[in-house]
């Protein structure tokens, strides 16, 4: 065993997590519910990488203890909201493990449409949270739509520029997340929030530049740096308007 930790693959979806819940902590007017949902979500998301290896028999030194630790935390935090959050809770955090297990078994988890559905759900975890910490439904339901959308359509829009196999595709996925952030911006609107729906303009900008010119070779550090920043805009116009 050379690895002492397994970890998940999927780097975006950290930064995705730790963005999710920092927005819906900081619109929560009880922020310790909120951050108890978050750091169940975010322990979920990191147990399946050691989860999955111990079930394929390749696992690293520290996992079996990782897995016992991450179930403590999920549990814990789920005890501790108590109630039906804590049942949302264990719920979310068994289908976030037992969704990429099955995923992983069925050889899809690097295909582009789940990583897609699986970085919009995790980003839609920002409504969950802010839920949890007492917003109201109508703006908990805006907020994980506008996570969603960014995050989500990150994956299509950011292989193409990392992936050579995948630009000359670039100009219909920016096509196709400028037809999905068009449906859900009427979708905040719809739901009465739809001041928050200025919040998907980086995103939106981002797709619309790849329409008319397509992506050069990007190293992944940069698009990283980039991704960090956009999301940071996106959470900081979130609060704004709020």
């Amino acid at each position: 065993m050379s690895r002492a930790l397994s970890l998940p693959h999927e780097h975006g979806g950290y930064l995705t997590i730790a963005g999710a819940t920092a927005a819906g902590v900081c619109l929560a007017p009880a922020r310790a519910p909120a951050l108890a949902i978050g750091v169940a979500i975010a322990a979920a998301f990191f147990a399946r990488a050691p989860v999955e290896e111990l079930a394929r028999g390749r696992r690293a030194r520290f996992d079996g203890i990782a897995v016992a630790a991450l179930t403590a935390i999920v549990l814990a935090a789920s005890l501790a909201l108590g109630g039906i959050w804590a049942a949302v809770s264990l719920v979310v955090a068994s289908a976030i493990v037992s969704g990429s297990a099955f995923a992983r078994q069925g050889r899809w988890h690097r295909a582009t449409w789940f990583e897609t559905l699986g970085m919009a759900a995790l980003g839609a975890s920002a409504g969950l949270v802010a839920f949890a910490g007492g917003v109201e439904l109508h703006v908990a339901i805006a907020i994980g739509i506008v996570m969603a959308a960014h995050t989500g359509l990150a994956v299509p829009l950011v292989r193409a520029e990392v992936r050579p196999r995948e630009r000359e595709r670039a100009r219909h996925a920016a096509r196709l997340a400028l037809g999905v952030l068009a449906l859900s911006a009427i979708a905040i609107a719809l739901v009465g929030a739809g001041r928050f729906a200025v919040a998907l303009a980086p995103r939106a900008l981002h797709a619309l530049t790849r329409t008319t010119s397509s992506p050069s070779p990007s190293h992944p550090n940069v698009v990283g740096i980039r991704e960090s920043v956009m999301l940071t805009i996106v959470i900081l116009v979130v609060l704004i308007v709020r």
